[in-house]
């Protein structure tokens, strides 16, 4: 698998369920690149305690469920987008933290398949009133 960020329904404060496959998604990294500045509006923390703006490019983080609602807000409008892309298309992602970008070619079906299946675990997460888990690379 390519290098991916994982999203996991967390129940309890204790808990993290990994029962079923409906209960976390991979986002790949050069999606998650791509909308990194729009994920920067954000708000995670790390350890329940201290406050991050966007999600760390490595380890963990917590995602309240009103921020969930705001992970909603930013990539369902992606979604529609990319549903009016052409069948390939390249995007322009950010190659490391200094300035250098690349382009990453991808189809329609995969990348409207990788926003949906975010999507999926936003909602469910929002349906079962749970936070959500983040892991970075």
């Amino acid at each position: 698998m390519a290098l991916a960020h994982q999203f996991i329904i967390r129940g309890s404060e204790e808990e993290i369920t990994f029962s079923t496959e409906q209960e976390y998604v991979f986002v790949p990294d050069y999606l998650m690149q791509y909308l990194s500045d729009s994920m920067q509006w954000i708000r995670t923390s790390w350890n329940d305690q201290i406050e991050l703006e966007g999600f760390p490019e490595e380890g963990f983080a917590i995602i309240t469920e009103l921020e969930v609602e705001h992970i909603l807000m930013i990539i369902q409008p992606f979604r529609a987008l990319f549903k009016a892309s052409p069948e390939t298309f390249s995007l322009t992602v950010r190659e490391n933290s200094r300035a250098s970008y690349r382009e990453v070619n991808v189809t329609r079906k995969e990348i409207v398949e990788e926003v949906e299946g975010w999507i999926r675990i936003c909602n469910l997460a929002l349906q079962k009133h749970c936070r959500l888990l983040y892991k970075g690379l």
